[in-house]
């Protein structure tokens, strides 16, 4: 199934359970716009030796070896990785001079145009279920203007 662009697949919502997102990709010429709501300042500390640090969910960066999908047409955008039949190669986060990328609630919005396939992990396992992230795409010919919340090339 196509994802229809027009409107905002939830990555992390009110019934989400899992630490990781669904991977998805950015294909050349398109941009993802990630949004996030619901974001604490704060993450639980497992103790107080533990630094104070704000919620996240920290962008990660996937390269998978090629392989086909089950039941997942080659134009799908969006991917849940138990239907996935190839290897996690690589996975690392995503940093840009040295700062990790992610989505908080002091970062709420950033646009990704980097082709590549991505996933998000959250940092603090009490945010399941009240922090959302929500993607949306275009094309690089919709966002025409010069943001400083870009992540790769414009």
């Amino acid at each position: 199934m196509a994802i229809d662009k027009t409107i905002y697949v939830p990555l992390f919502s009110p019934i989400s359970a899992a630490m990781d997102s669904a991977f998805f990709h950015v294909h050349p010429g398109d941009v993802v716009m990630l949004q996030g709501f619901g974001f604490q300042d704060y993450k639980a500390r497992a103790d107080k030796t533990e630094l104070q640090v704000e919620q996240a969910a920290c962008l990660q960066m996937l390269l998978f070896s090629e392989d086909i999908l089950k039941d997942e047409p080659a134009d799908c955008r969006i991917f849940d990785l138990n239907k996935y039949q190839t290897s996690l190669i690589e996975r690392e986060t995503l940093r840009v001079n040295g700062c990790a990328i992610g989505i908080s609630k002091n970062h709420n919005i950033l646009f990704l145009d980097i082709p590549g396939s991505y996933c998000f992990t959250m940092n603090d396992g009490t945010a399941l279920g009240n922090a959302r992230v929500y993607l949306r795409t275009y094309s690089k010919s919709e966002i025409p203007w010069k943001s400083k919340l870009f992540i790769g090339e414009r």
